[in-house]
Parts: structure tokens; sequence; C-alpha cells
């Protein structure tokens, strides 16, 4: 021992410091390895606990949340006391199971085919319930372990108005990052919970333009608004007033999900001014989305002078519009378009041709008349009705 303390102190500085450094790694590596043993040890564990709970419980939490849907007391000793352990909020594990399926019960109550009136009955005594249970609370204080996304999700399914304040925390973090996500959801979960103020309020300020934005996205959360359907409307008619375009056209495909015609004359006066302005400069791609939105709106309406205007499009110097509103004549009366479409399936554009010619073989047009074209001498209108019929019917017979 001693000779080895001396053998060290005679050592030179230089050598001294590698081997401390060599030992010093050594030791570090021998933490994380235990460390990462230990680790995975207890995820083992959280794992076999977690699964275990999920098949001790799982039946009864199912049950217990169909009970509460159908408003039908807790019966038994063994339901009685599972409520009440969820209620003291003691076992995380189990609480983590009744949250996660509280989330799907209250899905699959909304997605079902129930009544109108039915689904807003259930809807009601679950929220009810988990207000009463305060799950809320317990999202946000374990919102780093849910993450803080998945927290604002599930805060948003549950529809409890108590959460209100939290979201407006993250309004102001929103506000400072531009995490679409985050202000998505956050708008998502104010039209759950049916809070007209904060939905109008975070749809304003989130519908940022930003790659990832979709209109889709934006149409769903309006379409997921569980408050007062009248005051939605207004609120999108005054969108569609508005100077905003992209609010506009969210406001025409909302109003198209839900065949909605009371606005009818409005939205013809938006793509009448759409067509001319585009026809005029061709640099804002989001005017030519309001002309497709609105003419697909009155795909589903009944609007004789939207009928008439769209018939004249087929002859729209935007060769885009000219696409939509030949899939439109569709809708009309075969005596009304035919001749349209006989002369259209000659056109120049492609597309045009290739739906016009869809839409013939659709409308069952007379053979003879679909005879001259594939006799005729328009080499690329016989490709576009013959590719027609051989998608629509297979092998077409010549009269």
């Amino acid at each position: 021992m001693g000779n080895g303390i001396i053998l060290w102190i005679n050592l030179p500085f230089i050598i001294k410091v590698f081997l401390f450094i060599i030992i010093l790694y050594l030791y570090l590596m021998l933490c994380m390895q235990v460390y990462t043993r230990l680790e995975t040890m207890l995820n083992r564990y959280r794992k076999w606990r977690y699964k275990n709970k999920s098949e001790k419980y799982l039946d009864l939490i199912q049950d217990s949340l169909s009970k509460i849907a159908d408003g039908i007391p807790p019966s038994g000793l063994e339901e009685s006391a599972f409520l009440e352990k969820i209620n003291k909020k003691k076992d995380t594990y189990l609480l983590d199971l009744w949250i996660y399926h509280s989330v799907l019960a209250i899905r699959e109550v909304m997605q079902s085919d129930f009544s109108p009136e039915e689904v807003q009955l259930k809807k009601q005594r679950l929220v009810h319930c988990f207000s009463s249970q305060e799950l809320y609370r317990t999202l946000v204080l374990q919102k780093k372990r849910y993450g803080d996304l998945n927290a604002l999700v599930m805060l948003g399914e549950l529809r409890d108005r108590n959460a209100i304040p939290v979201l407006k925390e993250y309004e102001e973090r929103f506000k400072e990052e531009l995490n679409f996500y985050f202000g998505y959801n956050i708008v998502l979960a104010y039209a759950k919970m049916g809070d007209y103020e904060s939905f109008i309020r975070s749809y304003s300020f989130s519908n940022i333009p930003n790659e990832i934005n979709d209109d889709g996205l934006f149409v769903h959360i309006l379409n997921s608004y569980e408050g007062n359907l009248e005051e939605l409307i207004r609120f999108q008619t005054e969108a569609l007033e508005g100077n905003k375009l992209n609010q506009s056209i969210l406001a025409v495909k909302y109003f198209d999900s839900n065949n909605i015609d009371q606005v009818k004359d409005l939205i013809l006066e938006k793509l009448k001014w759409a067509i001319d302005l585009y026809s005029q400069d061709k640099s804002n791609l989001r005017v030519l989305d309001m002309a497709m939105a609105c003419i697909r709106y009155f795909q589903g309406i009944d609007s004789s002078a939207g009928d008439q205007y769209i018939i004249q499009l087929v002859d729209c110097p935007i060769w885009e519009v000219r696409v939509v509103a030949i899939n439109y004549l569709l809708k009309l009366e075969k005596s009304m378009v035919e001749e349209i479409l006989l002369t259209k399936v000659t056109d120049s554009n492609w597309q045009i041709r290739h739906n016009a010619a869809k839409a013939l073989v659709k409308m069952r047009v007379d053979k003879e008349k679909l005879n001259q074209i594939l006799l005729g001498e328009d080499r690329y209108a016989k490709e576009a009705l013959e590719y027609a019929i051989e998608k629509r019917v297979g092998r077409y017979e010549l009269g």
C-alpha cells in the first residue's frame, strides 16, 4: 500500500490527470449503467402494474361510464367502492385509466346514432360527472406527465367549463409561441364547451397564416361547436360579409357542409365578386379558392339564380372554374345541359374534355349523339369519350 502511494506521488502530473480522467469516466459509465438498469426495472414494474389495473378494473370502468351516460345510479358495493376510490384520487394508475376511458366514452356518445336529444342528454350526464370529480384539475396537475398538448386535447374532450381559466393560460402561451397545434386545440376545446365568447375570440386569432393550416381543420372546428347554433350561423354570416378573405372562405365551406340555404344570395354575390376579381388579377389563389367553394356550395342547394349563373361559367376565361362548372352541370336537368356538354367535349383543355365526356356518359345521353363524336374527326374528343365509356360501363357497343 505504502509503495503504491509512493509510486503515485512520483508519477508525472500529466499521467496523474490522465489516470484520474479514466477513473472518473469509468465511474460515470457505471453510474449510468446502474441508473438505466433501475429505470428499466421501474418501467417494467409500472407497465405490469398498469396492465394489472387495466385487467382488474376495465369492465367496471366501462360499465360505470355506461350507467352514468344512461342516468343509472351505481349498483352494488363494488361499483360504489370503485367510484369512491376515483373521487379520492389517490390511485394514480386507476385515475389515468378513468380519465382515458372517460374521454373515449364521451367521444363514443358524440359519434353515436342516437337522436340529437338523447346524445345531448347522455353528454350532459357525463360532463356533469366529470365536472363533479374535477378531472380537469388532475389533468392540469399532471400535464407534464401527460404532455401539454395531450392535456389540452383531453380538457376539450371532457367539456368542463371550470377549465376555461386553464385554457386562457394556454391562449397566452399560444400568443407567445404561435404554435399552430396549441391554437387549433384551444379553439376546438372552446367549441366543444359551447362557450361562444371564448370561441369567437380564440377562433379569430388562431386562424393565422401557416403552412400547416388547412380549411378542413377549421371547418371541423365550426362543425364541432356545441353551443347555440343560431349564434354560430350569425357569426359565420358576418364573416361572409366581412373583408377577411380566409374567414369568408371558411364561412362558405361551413354553410356548404351543413346545407344552410339562408345565405345563398350572399354566397352568389361572393361568387360573382371572386370571378370578376380573379379574371383581372390571378396573383391571389385564395380568391380562386373562394370561387370554387361557392360553386361547390350550390351543388347541394336549390337555387335557380345560382344554377343560371354557374351555367354561364362553362365559358369562363379561368380554366379551373370551367372544370368545376362542367362537373356542376350533372345536378341539372339533362335537357338544360346536354348541348353544352356535347360542345365542351371538344374543348382545347383536356380536363374539360374529359369531365364533359364523363358527364355525358353519366347522364346517359343518346348513343346516336355519342356515336357522332366516336366516329367524328376530333381524335381528342373521341379519346376522352372512349375513356369515359370504358371507365363507366366497360366496353361500349356501337348502335
